[in-house]
């Protein structure tokens, strides 16, 4: 779920910055917005905000090595652009999933000394 390697030189960073790395480049925070920005443009049927917003999501998800949230959106970002409402359904259940288990995972990693 994470790239080890992105994480590790995210961690090398972290040792050099405040103890509260993560928080302070608000990933955390920001992705969750993201996230809210997506189901809500889903629950209205807007399918170019939900693609802008996952295009988003999917750039950071990858900086911070989230690589299956950051595949995930690039899935949701080519079915608004076909139109696909029905894999976009099934792919909005699982970012959620994904994102839960990311932030957790994100959390553990630069909340536990090493």
């Amino acid at each position: 779920m994470l790239d080890i390697k992105i994480i590790e030189k995210l961690k090398k960073a972290s040792a050099k910055r405040s103890p509260d790395f993560l928080e302070s480049l608000k990933f955390l925070s920001h992705s969750q917005s993201l996230l809210n920005e997506i189901k809500n443009a889903h629950q209205e049927d807007d399918l170019l905000q939900m693609s802008k917003a996952a295009h988003k999501l999917k750039g950071s998800a990858g900086c911070f090595g989230a690589s299956k949230l950051s595949l995930l959106c690039e899935k949701i970002e080519n079915h608004c652009a076909n139109h696909n409402k029905a894999q976009i359904d099934l792919l909005i259940n699982q970012l959620e999933q994904c994102y839960l288990n990311t932030h957790e995972q994100l959390l553990i990693e630069f909340t536990t000394k090493t």
